[in-house]
């Protein structure tokens, strides 16, 4: 691995999300790799964004995929633009908690309901608004969700496709099977 940088994708308002984070960190670091999060690299008043297209545009990711990640506009949001990328399928190391439900056709269905009653509760609610006027950022929003719902199915047909593997084994392997795919 050229530059030693690895990025972590993964939703950090979810205490277990964090728990696996913190524990990849550390192994991660404990070999000299150095990991970026938006959490630990970006600070109080700086742009978001421009670190997440920063992630989206180079480097190894490691993703913590949950359900909150799915669930996640931020963490989607991402996931989407490194869909775009021609060499996403090298770049991304998806790590899928137990209760990300991604392998059954009917879990993945929750979330493609789950975005469609993100678009739909937004349009709702707009309609009750009496001037529709200065809504570019409610617009931008509404098109976000339903960028992240036409993704959402070949995101999930990606990782059925890839081998990926479960949080509880690679933690039970102090992550070593990650660690040797991140280094080749």
């Amino acid at each position: 691995m050229k530059n030693r940088l690895v990025y972590i994708l993964f939703n950090n308002a979810t205490e277990s999300d964090y728990i696996c984070f913190e524990q990849i960190t550390s192994v991660l670091t404990d070999k000299r790799i150095k990991v970026l999060s938006e959490l630990v690299s970006v600070e109080y008043k700086q742009s978001i964004r421009g670190f997440l297209r920063a992630m989206a545009q180079d480097g190894k990711i490691i993703m913590i995929i949950s359900d909150s990640f799915l669930k996640s506009t931020k963490c989607m949001q991402v996931a989407t633009g490194i869909l775009d990328k021609v060499d996403f399928y090298d770049r991304i190391f998806p790590i899928v908690m137990p209760e990300a439900n991604v392998l059954n056709p009917v879990g993945m269905i929750t979330y493609f309901n789950y975005w469609d009653n993100k678009i739909n509760e937004l349009n709702q609610k707009m309609k009750q608004l009496s001037a529709l006027n200065h809504m570019e950022a409610i617009n931008t929003e509404i098109n976000l969700y339903v960028k992240i719902r036409s993704y959402t199915g070949n995101f999930m047909q990606i990782l059925n496709q890839m081998f990926y593997i479960q949080y509880d084994d690679v933690k039970q392997k102090n992550f070593d099977v990650l660690i040797r795919k991140l280094l080749n």
